[in-house]
């Protein structure tokens, strides 16, 4: 193998698209140009710190002309409406600024804004109390000074000494208010409305201008103090401390960032020329590729078939090995398929002959690393006298290459080179491995081609098997009404004879011979899927021991019957009946394996089991319901294992064996939506157990299946029988007789129709369901003929074909013994004359 066409998978990776030399150039340009430009707003900077240093004079300014406003040095408060206002512009402004600057958009810089925005407030509150309450000060000092200008003539002494003594109070009160000079004040105000002779006109604006003043000069000084002690312009230089610390430490970083960056460039630049000669190289590894996919249609054609005749597997894969070890220049190739299940088995090819043989150490060894190697190959090189494939004359190292095929299949492809300097690439590996799948692929495929017409055997197989199932269900009717017939004059003639008579033992056999005929009937409408089935929840462990009693009774005496329960719930959901049936037929063919003494053991335990492989497919995991029955019989050889569910598959042919009990308790399983499974050796004894998925619903009683009550017997009612088989009228009309009641027989619908009309009046129809009128339902014959209806229908009808019907009509499957007659009749009649 040449190294140079030979690049590592990373290498393959990082240089396998053609815009990534493109992509990289453009991206080291923009991270060059980010290392050159700016990266702050400085624009947006400056104009925060310029907003804050306005910030900082106009609230100067304000307390400034709010001084002069005091003192009554300004006579106008334009000036301070035009501070406050820029103040609130410079706030907005600066509000606006911060929102646009994710610099300063910390919690901080939010929390001290809020406190510039809080002190504003307060200053434009005290502005506006200072300029309403300072407008009427100012008025009333001028008028109170002017009234107090207008002195008393050289007559009142007293007087312009008084009003000399007020003016000297209120300017030590202008100064500084204290509620000592307030009540002075106060006082010589009254004292000169006291006074004779003095202008009343200057006394009136005196005592209205004097109080006026003493309220309002506090709290225009108070409004002062407030305005002179706002915190806004320390509060905006520190916001500007903190927004000059943010700008330098951003500054840091944008330095720090943009070294990173041009390093950055300056690196994808060296690395744009490491990747323009991988590119290169990668034109090589293309073509080596290309050549490779040559190879692998090569190996195919190998495996093609031109219609006549294809040629051998062996042949094939020989070709194809050829082939491989022409690509990589290698002096020999050889294949093994290695199964690694519970037999080690080992297929070999190659591309000379004679067919390799392998060392099983090295096999064994390369087997466990790929088993253990879930992902990938494995690969080794070691010399070609250790791997055994080729011959050991040879001089030279072997590559050896291992994967999964399958589960259970590893395949492992050997290479042999006449020298001891080979050196092999991971590009090369991954080829060798792509060829080896490709192979084993073509391999797998002429094997399924292989089994494909096995498979087409086994249905045609299975067709005919349906297609027996088909016949089954349709000769059912006839059967039923021939089966009802000999069971119904069978019971008859045994109602008619003395119990110790000889004939009565025959005429049970004849009805024992019915009854089974009637189960062979069952099992063959259950494989042809013609039943319809009763879901009801109920305890299997209460359902085996209710039919245990049966059990024992149908098993021979050699054999011991042992059961065990576990106290856990084990209710499941399906027919009771049908479970009984599985139970039955796994008992029957357990006493068929037992040929002298011997044991059959029952339990039924709740589990909770992971995936297990099933002798007949995998069972996944959950909680399930164990049904199991074993025995200590000859048990099955393992020939016949894999056959014993199919339909007539039977090896007691000659002694009545019909083949379709285990086949129709695997249906059953199926039904119940659980699994089967079977284990069994030669003279070991069979065990097989029963999966059901459990139910959380409440169980029904066992009684309501399997209870057991006198025959009830009628009271001379008429019960109309519309039946058109002659044969079955007669017997049914017999038992009818027989229970009590008096029968009145029709063969079709129309003459029971003719009798009613007549006025006759029957307390019960017994109808055929081929005999229902076809523009008349069952449920409607009861309104109409005012009585209870029951039909009489084929045990594989579908109940749900029925409709309504059945919700007043009762059904009952062919064939139909006296003792279901009895019951049902005696239900129905007992209900009508209730509704009655």
């Amino acid at each position: 193998m040449n190294e140079r066409y030979s690049p590592t998978r990373q290498n393959f990776k990082m240089g396998a698209r053609s815009w990534s030399i493109p992509a990289l150039t453009v991206t080291a340009v923009i991270f060059g140009v980010m290392a050159v430009v700016c990266w702050q707003d400085n624009e947006t900077n400056w104009a925060i710190l310029t907003q804050l240093r306005a910030i900082n004079i106009d609230s100067a300014s304000l307390q400034r002309d709010v001084l002069r406003a005091r003192t009554g040095m300004v006579t106008t408060y334009r000036p301070i409406l035009s501070r406050l206002g820029n103040l609130r512009r410079n706030l907005e402004n600066l509000k606006l600024r911060f929102q646009q600057s994710p610099l300063l958009s910390g919690d901080d810089f939010s929390q001290m804004l809020n406190q510039l925005k809080v002190s504003v407030d307060t200053t434009d509150a005290a502005v506006a109390t200072f300029g309403a309450q300072n407008v009427l000060l100012q008025d009333s000092l001028a008028s109170f000074t002017r009234a107090l200008s207008i002195l008393p003539g050289p007559s009142s002494t007293d007087q312009r000494g008084q009003f000399l003594k007020l003016d000297n109070l209120m300017l030590q009160y202008i100064r500084q208010p204290s509620p000592a000079l307030s009540g002075a004040i106060s006082l010589e105000l009254d004292r000169i409305q006291n006074t004779r002779g003095a202008d009343e006109a200057t006394l009136r604006i005196l005592s209205r201008e004097g109080p006026i003043i003493l309220s309002l000069l506090p709290r225009v000084n108070d409004a002062v103090n407030v305005i002179q002690i706002s915190d806004a312009t320390e509060i905006a230089e520190r916001l500007q401390r903190r927004c000059l610390e943010a700008y330098s430490l951003e500054s840091v970083r944008e330095q720090r960032a943009r070294t990173f960056l041009g390093f950055v460039a300056v690196c994808l630049c060296i690395y744009i020329i490491s990747l323009v000669y991988r590119l290169r190289r990668k034109t090589d590894w293309l073509a080596r590729r290309l050549d490779h996919e040559e190879l692998i249609k090569e190996i195919g054609v190998c495996f093609e078939a031109d219609g006549v005749s294809a040629p051998s597997l062996e042949s094939s894969a020989q070709v194809a090995l050829e082939i491989i070890q022409r690509f990589f220049n290698a002096d020999a190739c050889a294949l093994a398929l290695v199964d690694h299940g519970d037999r080690w088995a080992v297929e070999t090819f190659a591309a000379t002959l004679p067919l390799p043989v392998w060392e099983d150490r090295t096999l064994r060894e390369m087997v466990s690393l790929a088993k253990s190697n879930e992902r990938a190959s494995v690969f080794r090189v070691m010399p070609t006298r250790k791997t055994g494939c080729f011959s050991r004359e040879i001089p030279g190292l072997s590559i050896l290459l291992a994967h999964k095929s399958t589960d259970q299949l590893i395949a492992i492809c050997s290479l042999g080179y006449q020298s001891y300097h080979l050196r092999a690439s991971a590009g090369e590996i991954q080829l060798l491995e792509l060829a080896t799948a490709c192979l084993c692929h073509h391999i797998d495929v002429r094997r399924k081609q292989t089994e494909c017409g096995i498979l087409g055997r086994r249905l045609e197989h299975a067709e005919r098997l349906q297609a027996v199932g088909t016949l089954a269900g349709g000769i059912a009717h006839e059967f039923n009404n021939i089966l009802g017939a000999i069971i119904g004059h069978a019971e008859m003639a045994q109602n008619s004879l003395r119990r110790s008579s000889v004939a009565r033992k025959y005429i049970e056999h004849i009805i024992s011979s019915g009854d089974r005929a009637r189960l062979i009937i069952d099992q063959i409408l259950t494989l042809s899927r013609k039943r319809e089935r009763v879901i009801t929840p109920f305890s299997v462990s209460e359902l085996v021991t209710e039919i245990a009693p049966l059990l024992r009774v149908a098993l021979p005496r050699n054999i011991d019957l042992n059961f065990r329960f576990d106290d856990k719930r084990t209710v499941v959901e399906g027919s009771p009946l049908e479970l009984q049936q599985m139970l039955m037929n796994l008992c029957k063919n357990a006493s068929q394996a037992i040929n002298t003494d011997g044991r059959i053991d029952i339990v039924v335990d709740r589990i909770v089991s992971g995936p297990k492989a099933l002798a007949h497919g995998i069972m996944p995991a959950g909680d399930y319901v164990l049904l199991c029955v074993s025995d200590t019989g000859e048990g099955i050889s393992e020939a016949v294992l894999p056959h014993i569910f199919e339909p007539f598959f039977t090896t007691r042919a000659r002694c009545g064996g019909t083949g379709l009990g285990l086949a129709a308790v695997h249906g059953q399983v199926s039904g119940f939506a659980g699994y089967i499974d079977v284990a069994s050796a030669v003279g070991e004894g069979t065990r097989f157990d029963i999966y059901l998925p459990p139910s959380s619903r409440e169980p029904v009683s066992p009684d309501t299946f399997f209870g057991r009550y006198e025959t009830p017997r009628g009271r001379g009612e008429t019960v109309a029988l519309v039946e058109p088989d002659l044969v079955l009228r007669e017997v049914y009309e017999d038992n009818i007789a027989a229970l009590g009641y008096e029968p009145a027989g029709f063969r079709t619908f129309g003459q029971f129709q003719d009798w009613i009309s007549k006025g006759k009046q029957a307390d019960l129809i017994l109808i055929d369901y081929s005999s229902l009128p076809r523009n008349q339902a069952a449920i409607a014959l009861q309104p109409a003929f005012k009585t209870a209806v029951i039909v009489i229908g084929e045990s594989g009808l579908n109940m749900s074909s029925l409709g309504d019907d059945m919700l007043s009509a009762l059904f009952l499957p062919k064939p139909l013994s006296s003792r279901t007659m009895a019951y049902a009749i005696s239900l129905k009649i007992r209900t009508q004359g209730a509704i009655r």
